[in-house]
């Protein structure tokens, strides 16, 4: 499980970020990357 920061607000779950917002993965500081 990594603690990913989307829109200020930590999402846990790499994939659950990318799956709303892919063209904010360089935005968003993900601890494992696929």
């Amino acid at each position: 499980m990594s603690n990913v920061v989307y829109g200020g607000h930590e999402v846990h779950g790499a994939e659950s970020a990318e799956r709303k917002q892919p063209a904010n993965s360089s935005s968003v500081v993900s601890a494992s990357p696929r």
